[in-house]
């Protein structure tokens, strides 16, 4: 029988991966922090996601409307909208103007 193998092509040597492909402590250290803080962030985002599902979310209540109905324009004053009645001679003096010989000699 051959002494050859099989998986090996005849005419070339077998490649040596002692020296080529190496992995420094740098490298080692570099991908256990990485590792270390994927795992800590999805820890976080964990955490948030039931920080959320224990928030009680307040929903304020709308205030109810109330229709008012409308009054008819012009009956009553200034000052005198919710008065029933119309305002009598005594309050509708305050509404009246000062004649002009009176306005000068305040100035």
């Amino acid at each position: 029988m051959s002494t050859v193998n099989p998986l090996e092509l005849p005419g070339r040597r077998p490649i040596r991966y002692e020296g080529i492909i190496k992995v420094t402590s740098f490298e080692k250290v570099t991908s256990f922090l990485f590792a270390l803080n994927f795992l800590i962030g999805l820890f976080v985002i964990a955490m948030f996601f039931m920080f959320l599902g224990t928030v009680h979310i307040v929903r304020i209540e709308p205030v109810p409307i109330v229709m008012v109905e409308p009054k008819p324009p012009g009956d009553n004053p200034k000052g005198y909208e919710e008065d029933v009645e119309a305002p009598g001679l005594e309050e509708s003096q305050d509404f009246t103007e000062p004649r002009i010989e009176e306005t000068f000699l305040a100035v």
